[in-house]
């Protein structure tokens, strides 16, 4: 009987335990001011204090851990870096 009463204790706790979700996705903007990360998804994330957004760019491809139900990341994985420029001028052989 105490098995049955502590089951329905933990069925009863499961919405309060909080798990987090990932986002998958290319940075196409990040504007550091408001410390929100849009994807090419569409998503937009806002970027807690426990994001370092100093190595963030666009193009690249991350991970964002998301408060459960939110769109608040708690962290950002560089997944990918930004492809490098293609530069205009020919590179010139000596």
């Amino acid at each position: 009987m105490t098995r049955i009463f502590f089951a329905l204790f933990l069925f009863a706790l499961q919405p309060a335990i909080a798990t987090a979700a990932s986002i998958e996705g290319r940075v196409v903007s990040l504007d550091s001011t408001n410390r929100q990360l849009t994807l090419d998804t569409g998503e937009m994330l806002d970027l807690l204090e426990t994001v370092e957004i100093s190595e963030l760019e666009s193009g690249q491809i991350v991970r964002a851990t998301c408060e459960d139900g939110t769109v608040k990341a708690v962290s950002v994985q560089i997944l990918e870096p930004a492809p490098a420029p293609i530069l205009d001028e020919p590179i010139l052989e000596e």
